[in-house]
């Protein structure tokens, strides 16, 4: 008894003194201010390249490097990503490799023992040597240029100080960590999630029911029942760096102004600054791009060069296998989790011929099977680097789709325009074929039914040049095969709107486009509204009225449009009414926790209650129950008056969500547009409390292939990771108003956006 009360007054008050200690660092840390020409005085003005190069700095800190050889070029972009995102980068580097309690403490050793077990750089030897010599070198090249920026600075970005991080030299398999961090599974919140179920049978039971939605909505953090909080936070990782939603559309020259194709993307992460996306431009012998790039890695995910365009999706594709196997087998070895503040500790993890045994994981401990995890992501046929950097300088459809043959972990959807108006869509992906293919569903699969080989992107569904002069993704399923690409598809909403918008269209421009990325519109939640109201008879409606609080969201609610623009009453009554009736309606459908949790996954719970009202006596207590939701959230209603005041994004660093010291990262609260299932994507949860957006829009990319200067992007946030520069958050006033900012390709044009340049000459090697 003395021990079970001990130990937790023991660790709460080491975690206070951690949290106090931590409180004194941080605090004691003084962030100036910077201008760019202030932070550019940092930048060297000789480098060890071959010939002089140029480096042309926009007013908002996005720099367009040029270079007379891939080698130079790629140094000087992995010096500007150092430059602009050292910090982060390093975060991102500890994060992939399971050393944040060298920074935090002793709090997140399961998190690091989890992300050990996991070994997302397992076999980046192996992918090294399969890569091309060309590829090797702009690799090294980008490398190089990291580390040369980084040994120059006098001054390291404040997170070294915040977090005492020392120097480290990058490599590599850093860069590749760092890529496959980016890649990581989505299907692993669903596994992850699973797992945690007590009960095997129960388990089983609900994971059937979830494959039999396969048209899931996009609250993914309540698919899962009695999620622990170290599971919550391991898929919120996951959803922030996994690409895990977004939009894309292209559009065919048929159906343009200037007969060239137009793409618009606008991927769906984390809403946390810096922002997850670096914007920047490279003009050397082989490639000619501008677009969006993930820090630490060295090529264009979503962008354009000379001569097409491309954006994409997640595809949401199963790359990873689950295997219940025997222990005999395995190999095991130590880990040491280094820990700040706190002693080190040592872990063991195991590894079956199938890959790490993912049961091991503290989080996990309710499991009595042996889990083994096999991903695409640990084999060496997976190599992002190649593919996208060959995607970068492609030509043609044909060269575009051959590029990702190589491509393996996240599926993504691809979607291609060009100059000369094609375009096209393809799945970029190594789909996993199992010996037995048809269990490729199941949770966890018998130990024999190996993965005999892969599909690559050339052997999947693609198309090019459809009749309709458009293509739209957004998560939601577009191709049917004979073996699952995906355990769940977004809900169509979201493409469907985008093509309910140019089905009237003759002719599309980027003002159209801009337009669409930032609609509000939700079809889909006002057939839901009409449904529900149907069933307010003649005395509920009476009850209703003799309260002015929830007649007024009555009428709201009755009036409303469909649209969650800030300022709209109806969204914010609808929102409200949701959230009160639906987990009551689903505590009377579902007794069960574990049910009631999964049927509160996006939108399952109404064809649950459709299929109820078939029947006249609950039709009767259903109206009871919407008549008390409005009569209990009639007075919050009048309280926040309207979606905007309710529904809101925090501009944060991730140290804003530390308590105490957490307000000196917090920068910005507004009013957010938008909702789970609009194009301007804001996602929430059930919640009759005001809320911040969990993850959504958080940049924005158009172009028009008919010029080359006619790209337009913006950043929820701003392109510099240094806290309290110039260009930290000065994209955020654009975001607001809806507005982008135009980079240029054509010489001219780069010159026009010029503020600064930045001339580097060759110097001997350092």
């Amino acid at each position: 008894m003395y021990v079970r009360i001990s130990c937790p007054i023991i660790i709460g008050t080491f975690v206070y003194i951690c949290m106090s200690i931590a409180s004194c660092s941080f605090v004691a840390v003084r962030i100036p201010f910077k201008s760019l020409s202030q932070r550019l005085e940092s930048f060297p003005q000789t480098a060890p390249i071959e010939s002089s190069a140029q480096i042309r700095w926009s007013k908002r800190g996005v720099p367009f490097v040029e270079a007379s050889s891939n080698r130079d070029g790629f140094f000087l972009l992995g010096a500007t990503h150092a430059h602009l995102r050292l910090g982060q980068m390093e975060l991102l580097k500890r994060l992939a490799s399971g050393r944040i309690s060298e920074l935090i403490g002793p709090f997140a050793q399961d998190l690091d023992h989890t992300i050990r077990i996991l070994d997302l750089g397992r076999n980046s030897m192996q992918v090294m040597s399969k890569m091309n010599e060309e590829t090797r070198e702009i690799l090294s090249s980008f490398v190089a240029g990291i580390n040369w920026y980084q040994k120059s600075l006098q001054s390291l970005p404040p997170e070294f100080e915040i977090f005492q991080m020392k120097r480290e030299e990058w490599t590599e398999q850093d860069v590749i960590l760092v890529t496959r961090l980016a890649g990581v599974d989505l299907s692993w919140m669903f596994y992850f999630g699973f797992l945690s179920i007590e009960g095997r049978d129960l388990r089983d039971s609900l994971w059937e029911r979830f494959l039999r939605e396969d048209d899931d909505s996009e609250r993914i953090d309540q698919l899962i029942p009695s999620q622990s909080e170290e599971i919550k936070h391991m898929s919120g990782l996951i959803r922030a760096f996994s690409r895990s939603g977004s939009n894309a559309l292209a559009i065919s020259g048929q159906r343009t102004l200037h007969g060239s194709a137009l793409i618009a993307s606008d991927p769906h992460l984390g809403t946390t600054v810096p922002n997850f996306w670096l914007l920047a431009g490279l003009r050397t012998p082989d490639f000619r791009v501008v677009g969006m790039m993930i820090p630490g890695t060295p090529f264009f995910a979503l962008g354009r060069n000379e001569d097409i365009a491309w954006g994409g999706t997640n595809l949401r594709a199963i790359s990873t296998h689950l295997y219940q196997v025997s222990e005999e087998k395995l190999s095991v070895r130590e880990e040491t989790i280094r820990t700040r503040w706190w002693f080190d500790t040592t872990r063991i993890v195991r590894e079956s011929s199938h890959g790490p045994i993912i049961s091991d994981s503290p989080f996990f401990d309710n499991l009595s099977e042996t889990i083994a995890l096999n991903w695409v992501g640990h084999e060496a046929i997976s190599d992002e680097i190649s593919s996208f950097l060959n995607a970068n300088r492609a030509r043609t459809f044909h060269e575009f789709m051959s590029s990702f043959e190589s491509y393996g972990v996240s599926g993504q959807n691809m979607l291609y325009g060009d100059s000369e108006g094609h375009i096209g869509h393809l799945l970029a992906y190594q789909q996993p074929v199992l010996q037995e293919a048809e269990m490729t569903s199941q949770l966890i699969k018998n130990p024999d039914n190996i993965v005999e080989s892969y599909r690559s992107a050339a052997e999947l569904p693609h198309l090019f040049d459809p009749v309709s002069g458009y293509l739209a993704s957004a998560n939601n399923r577009v191709f049917r095969t004979n073996i699952p690409i995906s355990f769940s598809y977004a809900n169509a909403s979201r493409a469907l709107r985008m093509s309910e918008i140019f089905e009237s269209k003759t002719s599309i421009s980027i003002e159209d486009l801009k337009a669409l990325q930032q609609d509000v519109a939700s079809i889909k939640s006002v057939q839901m509204r009409n449904f529900l109201l149907q069933f307010v008879g003649e005395l509920e409606s009476k009850q209703i009225y003799e309260n002015p609080n929830a007649a007024a969201m009555y009428e709201a609610l009755k009036n409303w449009d469909g649209l969650y623009s800030t300022d709209s009453r109806g969204a914010l009554a609808f929102h409200l009414l949701l959230s009160h009736m639906v987990p009551e309606l689903l505590q009377r459908l579902f007794p069960n926790e574990s049910e009631h949790s999964i049927m509160l996954k996006g939108d399952l719970w109404y064809a649950d209650l459709k299929e109820q009202l078939k029947r006249q006596e609950f039709i009767v207590e259903f109206s009871k129950m919407l008549t008390k939701s409005l009569l209990k959230m009639g007075k919050k209603f009048t309280k926040y008056e309207s979606w905007g005041n309710f529904h809101q994004y925090r501009i944060q660093y991730p140290l804003g969500r530390i308590p105490v010291i957490g307000s000196r990262f917090r920068f910005d609260n507004f009013a957010a547009p938008g909702s789970n299932n609009t194009l301007y994507k804001s996602a929430h949860s059930f919640s009759a409390k005001p809320h911040f957006v969990s993850y959504g829009a958080q940049a924005r990319f158009i172009s028009d292939l008919s010029s080359l200067d006619e790209n337009y992007f913006v950043l929820l946030g701003g392109q510099d990771g240094w806290l309290k520069a110039e260009n930290f958050l000065d994209q955020l006033p654009l975001w607001k108003s809806g507005e982008y900012m135009q980079l240029p390709l054509s010489t001219r044009g780069i010159e026009q956006v010029t503020e600064i340049c930045l001339s580097i000459e060759p110097s001997p090697s350092l």
